[in-house]
């Protein structure tokens, strides 16, 4: 028996029917809809470099000049260039020539959809006294430098050798990347300012050797950064002769090489910056002031634990340096103090120096050719390291006094040069009315390096190396912890 159903609007049927019906009513007008949003996605999508509101790098000198990229592209996105801010052509790193626009020369640059520029290749700029102006961020993003990000080595060595170069851009990203400014402005020999950077949480060798040779650079800029990281700030300054002031410095936790270099060869440099930092970390301050041949002060030292080389060369060739703080650490590391003081040939007295237990390489070659040094600090350690005071004093020719040396046995190389060429100590193997002061030079020496030229080279009767278990006789004063 067969059972009449009625069509109901809930039929698949009738759905269809009803769903095919609206879309032909309305087919002109979805149609219209979906152009509109196409349209304006293009719209939005779409970049006019001609746009004056973008963001531009300018360069203008009074005299032709020209840039060059590297004579190829080394960016990931477009660079743009023009004469006028009308005119815009895409550019290829090749040589382009400054127009006059009024009474300069002007090149302009803008960029889109870059994160690197330079991939390492430096520019070169051919003229002279040439001004740079305007945000960095402008090869990045011009029409939205708000939204630029960098990669790594973005802008390394965009500038090195530059030396028509006069004046830096403005560099306002916070957010920065590893290499990002490494030899940016490295050699511009002509730059007497450096921009503001404003970053306070730093990326590996970000600043290294940023303005490394720029001999006319005047005044540093801020460094508010208090978050450091590998080799940030490596070399930043070193060889600039011209620098008179170094910035503040806040940071109290250091990283691996963070500071080395930092003010090396800058020697117009007459006062230090306060160091405040008691976390160290691999060689974070060393040679920082190498070469400062003006700086007549070192700055105190907080760390009471120190790291392998962390003040190694902090101070060395400072031959203006006269003052120095006592040496408070109790913890050693390998190299520590090695040639911490080499060559401060103005230096008269020493340090105090507090630690007990010593370790490798600690005090190496640390007073080196410190000509005028007269007094020792007392160095009270029992626990020697293998050549923990290597060189200590070699060739200090002003020295008077000697220190007590209470260790009962040697390691391997621990006293060896230790007094070599300080010709005004004078020590004997016997006593006797001139040579009155003993000295214990270590009951076990662990090998005949331990001792080896200890005392080559000095003023007394007796030059060689000391025998072991037997004492040395000394006519000059003694200095102890207890004196």
């Amino acid at each position: 028996m067969l059972i009449e159903t009625k069509s109901t609007k809930h039929d698949s049927g009738f759905l269809l029917s009803k769903t095919l019906s609206f879309f032909t009513k309305y087919s002109m007008v979805i149609l219209i809809l979906i152009l509109s949003f196409f349209s304006v996605v293009s719209c939005e999508n779409s970049i006019d470099i001609t746009n004056k509101s973008y963001s531009s790098l300018k360069f203008e000198s009074s005299t032709e000049f020209s840039i060059t990229g590297g004579g190829e592209k080394t960016w990931n996105g477009q660079l743009y260039y023009s004469t006028d801010l009308t005119n815009w052509q895409e550019w290829d790193g090749g040589t382009i020539s400054s127009r006059i626009d009024s009474d300069k020369y002007v090149l302009y640059f803008r960029g889109i959809d870059n994160t690197y520029i330079t991939d390492v290749l430096s520019w070169s700029i051919r003229g002279e006294n040439v001004f740079c102006s305007g945000d960095i961020r402008s090869l990045l993003s011009s029409n939205n430098v708000e939204r630029a990000k960098m990669d790594d080595f973005c802008f390394d060595s965009m500038f090195y050798g530059c030396e028509a170069l006069v004046s830096a851009p403005d560099l306002p990203l916070t957010k920065l990347a590893k290499y990002c400014y490494r030899n940016m402005f490295r050699d511009c020999t002509f730059l007497t300012s450096a921009p503001t950077l404003p970053a306070k949480n730093l990326t590996e060798s970000c600043y290294h050797d940023m303005f490394s040779g720029c001999t006319s650079l005047i005044t540093a800029p801020a460094l508010p950064a208090t978050n450091l990281a590998h080799s940030c700030y490596r070399g930043m300054f070193s060889g600039c002769i011209a620098l008179a002031s170094a910035p503040i410095l806040s940071a109290t936790e250091l990283a691996d090489n963070c500071y080395a270099y930092m003010f090396s060869g800058c020697t117009s440099l007459t006062s230090a910056p306060a160091l405040p930092a008691k976390i160290l970390a691999s060689s974070c301050y060393e040679s920082m002031f190498s070469g400062c041949t003006a700086l007549i002060s070192a700055p105190d030292l907080l760390a009471i634990t120190l790291t392998e080389h962390c003040y190694k060369a902090m101070f060395s060739d400072c031959i203006a340096l006269t003052s120095v703080p006592d040496l408070n650490a109790t913890t050693l590391a390998e190299g520590c103090y090695s040639s911490m003081f080499k060559g401060c040939s103005a230096l008269t007295s020493s340090p105090a120096i507090s630690a007990s237990n010593l370790a490798g390489y600690c005090c190496s070659y640390m007073f080196f050719d410190c000509t005028s040094l007269i007094t020792a600090p007392a160095l009270p350690a029992t626990n020697l390291a293998d050549y923990c005071y290597q060189g200590m004093f070699f060739n200090c020719k002003a020295l008077t006094s000697v220190p007590d040396l209470p260790a009962t046995t040697l390691a391997d190389g621990s006293y060896s040069s230790m007094f070599r060429d300080c010709s005004l100590l004078k020590f004997n193997e016997s006593q006797s009315e001139e040579y009155k002061n003993k000295i214990e030079i270590g009951v076990n020496h662990s090998s005949e390096s331990s001792v080896s030229d200890m005392i080559a080279g000095t003023g007394g009767l007796f030059t060689d190396d000391p025998a072991q278990g037997r004492p040395l006789w000394t006519s000059n004063e003694i200095v102890s912890q207890n004196n």
